[in-house]
This record gives structure tokens, C-alpha cells and sequence, in this order.
């Protein structure tokens, strides 16, 4: 398969009939075609292309920048990937993932990450379980305590409002979770410009006692159980006091919606803070795939313990050979850290791609990692279980 970045008009439209076909989606392939003839050409979209010079599978290079262990780094989202039914099990896909993310490794990309239809499969490529998304179901009325204390005051949002708020909130919201993505002017238009009188998109914005932004939240109006309800689809607040006077703004809203649905960063359980646990339940599901293309990197920027320490790592890259490697880490009490390649079988942890993916973002610890065929720990057992501990995270940006 000869793999490249898709430019003429067309190779685009045959790249849109293949999404077409894999999604059983529908389009109009004329009106589809003058427009790809009339509008700039997009970026970052790749095809893999056989022996005929026909395209036999596609995808999406998303660029965005995301937080891990409180650095702001290159992560390659992956979007739209598809083939043709006639040239699956071929290798294209395959080919187009190898192509791409050795191009980023090379351009300095710690991390590349994707929404799969299934886990396993691309799992192949080196894709890992990243994050959940967690779903709390409750009465609103059940948080009308934190009403009581609340001084903020809450105004609604319209679509020319000034965004600074919001992004200043979300900065200090992010701080601190891995995967949580850095918004483009672009992500924060489509968030913030749906007009609450004509698309029934509903945002608020709380400020403290001395007129300071201190959360946000954007809802839908759902339904539970044949209840109407608030359908959380973004928030964020500065600290645990402005989380207490969000959820206290949306109990006084009980009436009118009688339940709540909504989404918080992993370190928060909602569950705890109920009067009556039994009012609230939880579901959560698989959201989003992670893998590293540079352990080095990855572990020269990785949180370490205050303390001094050292421990050696074994980390195996199947679909991305390069990737793999062996490596020294030792890390001082003053934040200093210093990651040097090593030639030695007797490593204290080896582990797959897959598996220090994970540990690394703080998806699990290393108890829980130890359920996994993939992960053997040979030596400095109590460090390591101080290393690789779960860290808060914040993924929830769709691409």
C-alpha cells in the first residue's frame, strides 16, 4: 500500500464515498463534489492507495493539544477512519496508522488518541483504554444543600457574550487532569454560540462575591424515566467551593426539571455527596483510545513522587517497533528527572505500549495494571506503586 495526504478534488470525493458506504451514511455525490471543487482543500487527511492507484481506505489527522501530568503537549486525534468493504483485511488501514504516526513521532508528538467503534480493533495499532465517561442519574432536588450556602450570582449566556470567562474557567478546570484538551477560538464558538430562546440550548455562567467567574454549565433539556431533566453537556469550575454552588445552582432548577443528568472529571464522585445514596446511580462506559509515541519523552515529563529515586523500564511497542526501548529513570525530591536509554534484560517493570499508556496517563495504578498478561514487575515494587498511581483526568472533547 502506498500511503499519502489526499489533495486533488479527486481523491477527496472518493475518500467521502468510502465514509459514505462505512458509515451508512448518505450524500449526494454531484452536489458533494462541487463543493469540494468550490471550498479550500482540507488538511490531514490521509488515504492509503494500491497497486492500481485506487484508494482503499481513509482517515483524519485532528491536531490538538492536551494536558498531561501539568505540561501542555502535542496529541494526534485520529478521526472518520474507514475502507472499502472490498479492501478490508488488505492492510490498508494498517498502513495509513504506521504512515502517520511515525510521522508524528518524528514532528515531536507525544500522544495520539481516538473514539473507536471497538476497542479490540484497534487495539492492533496500539490504541488503549484511556478514559471513562462516568454519568451521574439523580433527583436535582437531592443537591438542594448546597443551595443554602451559595453566593454566586448566575447569569444566562447568549451568543455574542464574551468568551474570556468561560476559557479562563476552563484553564483552571483542565490544570491538572490529563487529556484534557486545550479549546481552539473554533471548539469555543460551537459551544457558545447557540442562541437558548431559538435552539433551546441552555448556558450559565456563575460568578463569586466579588464578581469573579467561577463555573459554567451548558444543558439540553432530556428525559429520565418520563421526567424531564437537565442534560448536562459541558461545566467546569475553578475549585471544589464553585463545583458546591454549580450543583447548588442546578437543585433550585428541581421544578422544572426533576432529574439531572451529568458528567465529572474522575476525581470527583457525586455518589459521596448526596443526603441519600440511593437517589443517585452511576453508569460509565469506555471513552476514547490513547497510546504513546515517545516513552522517553513521556517519562522525562511524567509527575514523580517528591522524593529521590530511580527504577529501570522495559516498554514493548508490537505495531510501532521504534517506540520501544529501555530505559533508566531517576527522579529527585527538587523535581529534577533525568530518562537515559539503558542495554539491560534485568529491568525493574516491563510492560507494552498498551499497558505503560495507561500507567502513565494515571488510567489505573499499578495494582489494578497487575490483572494485566502484559505487565511484569520484577523489582522495586513499592516505588513503582508510588510511580504509576491514578491521576485525575478530563477527557471529553469528540473528534
Amino acid at each position: 500500500m502506498i500511503v499519502r495526504e489526499l489533495q486533488s478534488d479527486a481523491e477527496l470525493l472518493a475518500a467521502q464515498k468510502i465514509g459514505v458506504l462505512a458509515f451508512n451514511s448518505s450524500c449526494d455525490i454531484e452536489a458533494t463534489a462541487k463543493s469540494i471543487a468550490a471550498n479550500p482543500k482540507p488538511q490531514g487527511i490521509y488515504g492509503a492507495f494500491d497497486e492500481h492507484d485506487r484508494l482503499c481506505a481513509k482517515l483524519a489527522h485532528r491536531p490538538f493539544t492536551m494536558n498531561f501530568d501539568g505540561h501542555w503537549v502535542k496529541l494526534a486525534g485520529v478521526a472518520g477512519v474507514a475502507s472499502l468493504v472490498e479492501a478490508r483485511g488488505k492492510g490498508a488501514v494498517g498502513a495509513i496508522f504506521r504512515h502517520l504516526l511515525r510521522q508524528k513521532r518524528q514532528e515531536g508528538w507525544l500522544f495520539s488518541a481516538l473514539y473507536p467503534v471497538a476497542n479490540s480493533y484497534y487495539r492492533q495499532f496500539g490504541y488503549e483504554v484511556c478514559n471513562y465517561h462516568e454519568q451521574y442519574t439523580l433527583p436535582t432536588k437531592a443537591l438542594l444543600a448546597y443551595a443554602k450556602s451559595s453566593q454566586c450570582e448566575v447569569s444566562l449566556g447568549l451568543p455574542d457574550d464574551d468568551c474570556t470567562p468561560y476559557e479562563l474557567i476552563f484553564a483552571e478546570f483542565a490544570r491538572g487532569r490529563n487529556l484534557a484538551i486545550s479549546r481552539t477560538d473554533d471548539m469555543w464558538s460551537r459551544r457558545l454560540s447557540p442562541d437558548p430562546y431559538k435552539d433551546k440550548v441552555y448556558r450559565y455562567l456563575l460568578r463569586d462575591a466579588r464578581q469573579c467567574p467561577v463555573a459554567y454549565v451548558i444543558f439540553t433539556v432530556g428525559s429520565v424515566d418520563g421526567s424531564r431533566s437537565i442534560k448536562v453537556t459541558d461545566c467546569a469550575f475553578v475549585d471544589a467551593a464553585a463545583g458546591r454552588d454549580l450543583l447548588g445552582f442546578l437543585s433550585t432548577l428541581y421544578i422544572q426539571y426533576p432529574k439531572l443528568e451529568i458528567s465529572l472529571p474522575t476525581d470527583f464522585d457525586l455518589a459521596v455527596a448526596v443526603p441519600e445514596a440511593y437517589d443517585c446511580s452511576k453508569s460509565w462506559r469506555a471513552s476514547g483510545q490513547c497510546r504513546v509515541l515517545d516513552v522517553q519523552a513521556v517519562l522525562k515529563l511524567m509527575r514523580y513522587p517528591t522524593e529521590n529515586g530511580s527504577f529501570s523500564i522495559a516498554v514493548d511497542d508490537a505495531f510501532l517497533p521504534e517506540v520501544s526501548g529501555v530505559f533508566h529513570v531517576d527522579f529527585q525530591a527538587d523535581g529534577s528527572v533525568a530518562v537515559e536509554p539503558c542495554a539491560t534484560d534485568a529491568v525493574d517493570i516491563r510492560c507494552s505500549q498498551e499497558c505503560f499508556t495507561q500507567l502513565c496517563l494515571g488510567f489505573c495504578d499499578l495494582t489494578a495494571a497487575s490483572l494485566r498478561a502484559d505487565l511484569a514487575v520484577n523489582a522495586n515494587h513499592d516505588l513503582l506503586q508510588r510511580v504509576f498511581v491514578r491521576k485525575p483526568r478530563y477527557f471529553s472533547e469528540r473528534f
